[in-house]
């Protein structure tokens, strides 16, 4: 079983691999899900990559536009898949809130995804205290 690529989830972890798939002249690729500066780019990245495969067009416009000469030619956006469920019915939502003990009438804010400071967990703590108030 021979190795015929390598990806990193994220540009920072990408050095090493970038290096393995040198050595072993297969593609490299590794997702960009975080804005950067061009020096961190430049730095992470400087082993040499296939494809930066970016999640949304704002930030590949945005790495663009900062790095141009690491990314023109070699990047695609390629949005992270969700798997979509059925829409609860409004029974199905009823015994949920009973369950865990929400009034039927609360507005119910929620933040879905890593709970990591990067993605604003206390801009969305900080909001969700001032709709407490409310």
């Amino acid at each position: 079983h021979r190795v015929s690529i390598i990806h990193t989830n994220e540009v920072p972890s990408f050095e090493p691999g970038g290096r393995v798939a040198r050595l072993l002249r297969i593609p490299a690729v590794t997702h960009v899900r975080f804005p950067n500066e061009r020096s961190g780019y430049e730095y992470f990245l400087r082993a040499g990559f296939t494809r930066a495969l970016f999640v949304s067009h704002a930030l590949r416009d945005m790495a663009l536009s900062e790095a141009p000469h690491v990314f023109r030619g070699k990047s695609e956006v390629l949005h992270d898949g969700v798997e979509m469920q059925p829409e609860a019915t409004s029974a199905e939502i009823a015994g949920l809130r009973q369950e865990l003990g929400l009034p039927a009438s609360a507005t119910i804010v929620a933040m879905a995804g890593q709970v990591a400071e990067v993605k604003g967990i206390w801009d969305f703590v900080d909001a969700a205290a001032i709709l407490a108030q409310q």
